[in-house]
């Protein structure tokens, strides 16, 4: 899952134009305002991320959630839900409202 997830979006990063992402890899870097492949950029692609380790989780200062607990994929257990929620949360705080005015009559 993760590989396939790695290549869409450094697929969505070349053929679109990137304007927020966390870093992909050490060789190419997050791709924001990269060239790609096509002449002009064929969409507006934004990614906003959080990798569900400690240093992740401590990166948007979300502390005492315990990475292995809401890394499976068991969301059944309402106190996971809680958890992902507040990630969420804690996340859509990154959000950068300039990249949507475009968007928006």
């Amino acid at each position: 899952m993760n590989s396939a997830k790695a290549e869409q979006d450094m697929l969505c990063r070349m053929f679109g134009e990137c304007l927020e992402g966390e870093r992909i890899d050490g060789q190419l870097g997050d791709l924001v305002g990269a060239k790609g492949p096509a002449s002009s950029k064929l969409f507006t692609y934004m990614r906003y991320d959080v990798e569900l380790s400690e240093a992740g989780l401590g990166r948007i200062d979300v502390g005492g959630i315990e990475p292995k607990t809401v890394g499976k994929l068991n969301l059944t257990t309402p106190e996971n839900l809680r958890h992902l929620k507040h990630i969420g949360e804690r996340l859509a705080q990154r959000v950068n409202p300039d990249h949507f005015a475009a968007f928006i009559d």
